[in-house]
C-alpha cells in the first residue's frame, strides 16, 4: 500500500474515532504535575496558571518557548516536554546536565 492510501486510512480512521467519542482533546488533563521541579514551573509561568493539575494538553501545545536558563536544573525526566508539540524554542544555557532521557525530544518537531 503507497504511503497516501496510508495516510488516508489512518485519517479517517481518526475521524470515526472522534465521531465515536466526542470530547474536547484541548481540555484533556496532563499531569505535568510529575515533571521536573523547574520545567514545571517554567511551563505554568507560560501559561499564567498556578495549579500543576489544571493544565490541559490545548495548553502545553500552544507553548512556543521555554525559557530555564540558569535554573540550576542538573537532571531532566523523560516526560518534561511531552505535549510542548509547539515548542520551538528551549533554552537550557547555564544548566549541566551529565546525560539525558532516550527520547527526551520525541515529538518536538517545531524545535529550531
Amino acid at each position: 500500500m503507497n504511503q497516501a492510501r496510508v495516510n488516508v486510512c489512518a485519517f479517517i480512521m481518526w475521524a470515526v474515532l472522534l465521531l465515536l467519542f466526542p470530547y474536547d482533546i484541548r481540555a484533556q488533563s496532563t499531569g505535568i504535575c510529575d515533571r521536573t521541579t523547574q520545567i514545571q514551573a517554567e511551563i505554568l509561568i507560560r501559561l499564567k496558571i498556578k495549579e500543576c493539575g489544571d493544565v490541559t494538553s490545548g495548553q502545553l501545545a500552544a507553548i512556543d518557548l521555554i525559557d530555564s536558563r540558569d535554573a540550576n536544573i542538573s537532571e531532566l525526566k523523560k516526560g518534561d516536554f511531552e505535549g510542548l508539540i509547539g515548542l520551538q524554542s528551549l533554552n537550557l544555557f547555564g544548566d549541566s546536565f551529565s546525560s539525558l532521557p532516550v527520547n527526551l525530544f520525541h515529538g518536538l518537531s517545531d524545535l529550531r
